[in-house]
């Protein structure tokens, strides 16, 4: 998965990651996460949700997928707020 960057104009970031690059930044990158992937452990599948709204964005069997899904998705509010910004 490749980071992508997105600048917003007061000159904070959004971007799309995985875990390991806060520890390349380490004290200088504040890091807030917006989902969490998770095992139902009833349904025997994989879930992410949104940790502000509890929104679930994507249900798979496979965890690779899931996590595939939540990228998707992530990226994809981020290139919209982007395009609002530049509008």
């Amino acid at each position: 998965m490749k980071i992508k960057v997105f600048f917003r104009p007061d000159g904070t970031v959004d971007a799309v990651h995985r875990d390991g690059l806060s520890s390349l930044f380490g004290p200088i990158l504040k890091v807030k996460r917006v989902s969490n992937v998770e095992f139902d452990i009833r349904n025997q599948e994989w879930f992410s949700e949104l940790v502000e709204t509890g929104v679930c964005l994507c249900r798979h069997k496979s965890r690779t997928q899931c996590v595939v899904d939540e990228h998707t998705h992530i990226e994809g509010m981020i290139k919209d707020k982007f395009n609002e910004w530049i509008l």
